[in-house]
């Protein structure tokens, strides 16, 4: 009988276990970029890297549904939180991005081509020491809906008013920067 080594893929080896980067992702490492407001990314305080799923198939069964992998990814929507400045100049880039894509009130303002209404978005996501280390690529990003301002004279103490905004788009990549 022939003998089995089984011992190379068995042994165990306590540096296969051990992580070669055990440094924590710091929910203040990131840069957001949006290409058609550029004046947002200054002001940005808060993004989110969107829920990601794939779909299921259930065969049905005599006992109970056998699940098989789906047809399709899901992104779930992108959203932001940024500071409104003075002029509110980042809350008008999304404002009138948003009346672009659906003017209902004067149909002669439909000047841009609908591929007009889509820019690029990114998320550089920074290490522990505050240096680039993966971007997330959003392609043909359009806003959903941007949140009201409130404004309030009774308030104690002048805060900066943050307002927010949801975005949906066709689909992201991660991507390691060297």
């Amino acid at each position: 009988m022939a003998e089995v080594n089984i011992s190379s893929n068995y042994e165990p080896n306590i540096n296969r276990r051990q992580p070669s980067n055990t440094n924590f992702l710091l929910s203040t490492g990131f840069r957001f970029v949006l290409q058609r407001t550029p004046s947002l990314t200054y002001f940005c305080q808060s993004c989110n890297l969107p829920d990601f799923s794939f779909g299921q198939i259930e065969q049905p069964s005599r006992f109970i549904p056998v699940k098989h992998p789906g047809r399709g990814y899901d992104y779930g929507d992108l959203q932001i939180g940024f500071l409104v400045d003075e002029d509110m100049t980042n809350y008008l880039e999304i404002y009138n991005w948003m009346r672009s894509i659906g003017n209902v009130e004067d149909h002669g303002d439909y000047l841009e081509k609908t591929t007009d209404h889509f820019s690029d978005a990114s998320i550089t996501i920074l290490n522990s020491a505050m240096k680039p280390n993966l971007t997330v690529n959003f392609k043909n990003i359009f806003p959903k809906s941007l949140s009201g301002i409130d404004f309030n004279s009774t308030a104690d103490d002048t805060e900066p008013i943050i307002v927010s905004a949801t975005f949906a788009y066709t689909s992201f990549e991660v991507e390691k920067l060297s």
